[in-house]
C-alpha cells in the first residue's frame, strides 16, 4: 500500500511509519511536501529520520539513502532518509 507523510521543510526530522516502510519518493502538492512510502499499515510503527538540502549546501551522509531531488518554491532539495545505504 502507498501512503504520504507530511513533512516539513526542515535539515532533520522524524517521522513514525510501519518498520518495513520503504520512502520512494516526494511529491508537492496544495503547497506542502509529502514522503510517498510502500507500506504495510499493519506493522508496528517506528521512528524514521529524513534529511532535506538545499542543491547548493554540503551534505555529507554516507548511511543515508539519496530518495530524490524535489522542487519547492523555485528551489531544488534532496531528500535522505538514514540508514537506507545505498
Amino acid at each position: 500500500m502507498d501512503l504520504e507523510y507530511k513533512i516539513e521543510l526542515l535539515p532533520e526530522q522524524g517521522i513514525f511509519m510501519p518498520k518495513s516502510a520503504r520512502a520512494v519518493s516526494v511529491n508537492v502538492h496544495g503547497g506542502e511536501i509529502y514522503v510517498l512510502a510502500k507500506v504495510n499499515p499493519v506493522e508496528k510503527s517506528e521512528l524514521k529520520t529524513f534529511f532535506i538540502y538545499g542543491v547548493d549546501q554540503p551534505h555529507m551522509r554516507p548511511t543515508s539513502e539519496h530518495i530524490k531531488t524535489f522542487q519547492y518554491n523555485g528551489r531544488a532539495f534532496l531528500l535522505f532518509e538514514k540508514g537506507r545505504s545505498v
